[in-house]
């Protein structure tokens, strides 16, 4: 068993809403400030535990910083939703990222809405450049991540699949005291698909 933490890997994740990250950081391609707490949180809680604790910035270096700002500076705005890296969805989830941080159903007439997209899109390239490493290099037989969508854990569920880890996701449920654990995507896709006997 082995936990797997950002460390500041990504300069933006799920954890980013509007208001907790200002304009600034947006603007001149900063990490988020609240990264340092999310940091000392990760520490407190799984250093007692005694497993190994992976961090994605590890799996990280020069080339793979510079080949995603400049990837996601290069895709067409219009494009962004729709872009795949090698089949993999990550225009898909850096939307999903960037609805999520402004709380909307669009992105039209926000002043900072292609701003942050492609701050998404960053983080989603980085992502998968830092979980082909760690995956190479560790051989895991199973990844558990929660909400399995989103930056960065969609693109970890993506980059599994493709390299034949098995994937289980998991979001406390709409029942108190229980959990949803979803096999190979995310809750969001078993709440439409299972059928209901199960």
């Amino acid at each position: 068993v082995e936990f797997l933490v950002c460390s500041k890997a990504i300069p933006v994740c799920q954890m980013a809403k509007s208001g907790r990250i200002t304009n600034a950081e947006i603007r001149d391609g900063k990490r988020m400030a609240f990264c340092d707490k999310c940091i000392a949180r990760g520490k407190e809680h799984l250093s007692p535990l005694g497993y190994p604790v992976r961090r994605l910035v590890d799996y990280l270096d020069a080339a793979d910083i510079a080949a995603a700002v400049s990837q996601a500076q290069a895709v067409p705005y219009s494009e962004i939703a729709e872009f795949k890296l090698d089949g993999l969805s990550v225009g898909d989830h850096a939307k999903a990222g960037a609805l999520r941080f402004f709380a909307r159903g669009d992105l039209e007439n926000e002043e900072l809405g292609e701003a942050v997209l492609r701050r998404y899109l960053e983080a989603g390239l980085l992502s998968i450049a830092a979980m082909r490493k760690l995956i190479a290099d560790r051989k895991y037989d199973v990844i558990v991540v929660n909400h399995g969508i989103y930056i960065p854990q969609g693109m970890i569920v993506e980059v599994a699949q493709r390299e034949g880890v098995r994937v289980v996701t998991y979001n406390p449920a709409y029942r108190k005291h229980c959990f949803v654990f979803s096999h190979n995507h995310s809750y969001h896709f078993t709440m439409l698909e299972e059928p209901r006997e199960h």
